[in-house]
């Protein structure tokens, strides 16, 4: 078996069942063709400066998503290329911004400039995947607002 798409092996039959006998052997070169069923996060965005969360608010993340098209038991098809990935955000007022879409590598979507902006701290939020003829991905991230300043809401009272 193949372990990888595009990967060359050999296939061998022999009669022999016994080990004694038969003349019968023949050997194939073949190619594996790895088909993707699935989409994946195989980095999931993050940033180590978000310490109630994921990501940080309203910053570039850290580490971008990249995103594969995978078989089921988790093989990059390698084929997938021509099309697009397309990431948004469900379920919370946190908006994605940065390049949104990126195209299909050899089985691999690499994303950059990303960054989610929410209202909220701790505020979660679903990050979808899309591309087509594929099932949509999805990953649940926490927004973390990181405080950059103090500031006093009220003014402290002059004696």
């Amino acid at each position: 078996m193949a372990a990888a798409d595009q990967e060359n092996f050999t296939l061998i039959a022999n009669d022999e069942t016994s080990g004694s006998g038969g003349d019968f052997s023949s050997a194939n070169a073949l190619r594996a063709d790895i088909v993707a069923t699935q989409i994946v996060f195989a980095t999931s965005p993050s940033d180590g400066s978000a310490t109630n969360g994921n990501v940080v608010n309203g910053q570039t993340f850290a580490v971008q998503p990249i995103i594969e098209a995978q078989n089921s038991s988790g093989q990059r098809d390698l084929d997938i290329h021509n099309t697009t990935v397309t990431l948004s955000t469900a379920g919370s007022s946190v908006a994605l911004s940065g390049a949104t879409v990126s195209s299909w590598s050899s089985g691999r979507a690499v994303f950059s400039n990303l960054k989610a902006t929410g209202s909220s701290d701790g505020e979660s939020f679903a990050l979808s995947a899309a591309t087509s003829g594929l099932p949509t991905a999805q990953l649940v991230l926490i927004n973390d607002v990181v405080a950059t300043q103090l500031a006093f809401a009220t003014q402290p009272a002059h004696m």
